[in-house]
């Protein structure tokens, strides 16, 4: 799997795989699963860019490859016990959409909170301390 993105009004050079010919399912991925950390709340963003970001700066994060979170991808979340997921998704209508059906539909009793920037999260949730 390979991701790149255009800087600007520039197109891309070339173009990733369709949701329809990539070798997986992308709503049986969950982005940053293998290095999420247990018991500690756990980000969940819309894009790789995003969750390799905020890995790079100590938080505990996983992407779920676009807006709508799968019951698959919330279960993989879910087995890594978080005391809450921060959702941080993208500001766009499907963004805001996506984190409102999932304020509502976790039904795990783990709490679930809208983040709307890194400086809304506190630094408990970071994995580094800094």
């Amino acid at each position: 799997m390979y991701i790149a993105r255009a800087l600007g009004q520039e197109k891309p050079k070339e173009m990733g795989p369709s949701a329809s010919s990539w070798p997986i399912r992308r709503s049986e991925v969950l982005y940053g699963y293998d290095e999420l950390v247990r018991d500690v709340p756990v980000i969940v963003v819309e894009g790789m860019f995003d969750c390799e970001h905020l890995k790079k700066h100590g938080y505990n994060a996983c992407a779920i490859l676009g807006s709508n979170m799968s019951q698959v991808q919330m279960g993989q979340i879910l087995s890594k016990n978080p005391p809450e997921i921060i959702l941080m998704l993208d500001g766009d209508m499907a963004g805001q959409l996506a984190a409102k059906k999932l304020l509502w539909t976790s039904g795990s009793g783990i709490e679930v909170k809208l983040a709307y920037s890194i400086s809304t999260v506190t630094r408990t949730n970071n994995l580094s301390g800094s």
